[in-house]
């Protein structure tokens, strides 16, 4: 039966992310279509699409529901393209921070600890594993620094 149950969330979230693609190519293309009213000598199409395309990033903040908004900060939800741009930036610079054989955890997504895990072993940290939240989910990576 378990097997069931997770086909059945793979294939609820999965449908979930299918809609808000398509909401955000609909949002794109309504703020585009809104930008390309502004075309003129100084402002081109290219930078209206421009625009448009970095803005994405905010636009799904914005959409975002006020229970994750008002409890995560900004820079932990906009975290660049493969949502690990602040985890990279972290695990690279620790060892500047940390004591030989210092710790560090990080909590990370649930479909990012195997990346995580990778990115501690490539910056020289032994011990590393992947802990489960209370759900049974893989939510924080931790790891020795040599």
């Amino acid at each position: 039966m378990k097997i069931l149950d997770k086909y059945i969330a793979k294939q609820i979230l999965l449908s979930i992310f299918s809609v808000l693609g398509i909401l955000v190519v609909v949002v794109g293309l309504l703020d585009l279509v809104d930008e390309i009213k502004k075309v003129d000598e100084g402002y081109t199409l290219t930078l209206a699409f421009l625009y448009v395309l970095l803005n994405i990033p905010q636009n799904i903040y914005e959409g975002l529901p006020k229970e994750v908004k008002n409890f995560e900060p900004k820079i932990a939800l906009l975290g660049g393209e493969d949502g690990m741009e602040h985890i990279n930036e972290i695990v690279q610079n620790a060892p500047l921070y940390l004591r030989d054989k210092g710790w560090l955890l990080i909590e990370n997504h649930f479909d990012q600890g195997d990346r995580v895990k990778q990115l501690f072993l490539k910056h020289s940290f032994t011990s590393v594993d992947i802990l489960k939240d209370f759900s049974g989910i893989g939510r924080f990576t931790i790891g020795r620094y040599k």
